[in-house]
């Protein structure tokens, strides 16, 4: 299953997901107006449950140390950062599991942060009116920590939208930050003391969404509190610079990647470490599926897995390299040994290059720069 946001809208796509009971992955992919970065998310659901949404913060652990701020955690973080396995996990997820198991966090604290990250990420979701999106079924997120309905978020997060567009005349972005402009008389003229925490975290440089994960408040309370503040003139909103035009973004380059294996857990890290930068990577796991992407999707490099099918793979790159349309694509083959006579005969049949799989990732950038 897959589609554009402009033909469904993200709330009846996950409802539809929901109640169909389906387990797999959502694959998000939109544009970002402050960077010349997509913005991308995943998310789980089992059996119709979400387990988390993950986008490109997941990846590191500044989200989750901002949400440990709130039990005086922040620093606890480093006792369980070695044993993270990087690139095959989703880091934050595997840092709430070890953070609980290692007691540093309770089980109700560890249900906390997970539930706000979905919070977080579905008041972002949302609102999406473009993008693309893809379902992946039965890909499972391990270990499986708990389950949540979708009901239970849904209803909330679209009143906390409508609420945050009713501020939009000062505050547009969660990414923009609040700075007091004059203390004294802020002071004199609000209750500063009932919300003392949030008033001393406006530091200038500290983000409405920041502000949100430091005090476990959703966006729209935070901005409602600040709002008449900025209408007086005591309080300003500092929106970032946009990196570029977004104009000019729309019309950058996008690599079309054919990534062709059976092993979806392997397309889907694969997938997380390009979704960040300028390559769009589709996934086949037959050589008809594969033939109908060249044919029709402006490939610019293929990615092949050796174990897709030895008869396939010669096939595929014989009918790449007999057609004057396609025969300038790359073909990158993945093996999992290097045997000179086996490169010798993919050479021939037109093979580009011939990489393991072992490393695999950790030259993923540097094939993609030579090639690109």
């Amino acid at each position: 299953m897959y589609g554009n946001l402009q033909e469904i809208d993200v709330n009846s796509l996950l409802s539809f997901i929901s109640k169909q009971q389906k387990s797999g992955v959502l694959f998000i992919e939109t544009e970002s107006i402050f960077s010349l970065t997509k913005l991308w998310y995943f998310i789980f659901f089992n059996s119709g449950d979400i387990i988390f949404i993950s986008d490109e913060e997941s990846f590191n652990l500044q989200r989750l140390q901002e949400y440990l701020i709130y039990y005086h955690l922040k620093d606890e973080i480093n006792i369980i950062k070695e044993k993270l396995t990087n690139f095959l996990s989703i880091s934050e997820y595997e840092a709430i599991l070890l953070l609980s198991q290692e007691n540093i966090i309770s089980i109700n604290q560890e249900k906390t942060i997970l539930k706000l990250i979905i919070e977080e990420n579905l008041f972002k979701i949302i609102s999406l009116t473009k993008g693309y999106f893809t379902w992946q079924e039965n890909f499972n997120l391990q270990p499986l920590i708990i389950r949540f309905k979708l009901d239970s978020f849904l209803p909330k997060i679209i009143d906390y939208n409508k609420q945050w567009q009713e501020l939009n005349s000062y505050i547009k972005y969660p990414e923009e930050y609040p700075v007091i402009t004059n203390y004294l008389e802020l002071k004199l003229l609000f209750n500063l003391n009932k919300e003392k925490v949030l008033w001393e975290a406006i530091d200038g440089k500290t983000t409405f969404l920041q502000l949100s994960r430091y005090l476990h408040e959703n966006l729209a309370t935070i901005g409602k509190i600040i709002y008449p503040t900025i209408e007086k003139g005591l309080v300003k909103v500092i929106t970032p610079a946009f990196s570029t035009p977004i104009n000019q973004y729309l019309s950058s380059k996008i690599f079309n990647i054919l990534f062709i294996t059976k092993d979806k857990n392997w397309a889907f890290k694969t997938e997380s470490l390009l979704s960040l930068n300028k390559y769009n990577l589709l996934v086949a796991d037959t050589l008809i599926k594969a033939l109908d992407f060249v044919f029709n999707s402006s490939i610019d490099l293929i990615i092949l897995d050796k174990e897709i099918n030895e008869n396939e793979a010669n096939q595929l790159c014989k009918i790449i390299r007999n057609s004057d349309k396609f025969n300038f694509i790359p073909i990158i083959l993945v093996v999992n040994e290097y045997i000179f006579k086996d490169n010798l005969i993919l050479k021939i049949y037109g093979v580009t290059d011939y990489i393991t799989k072992k490393i695999f990732n950790k030259n993923l950038y540097k094939i993609l720069d030579k090639y690109l």
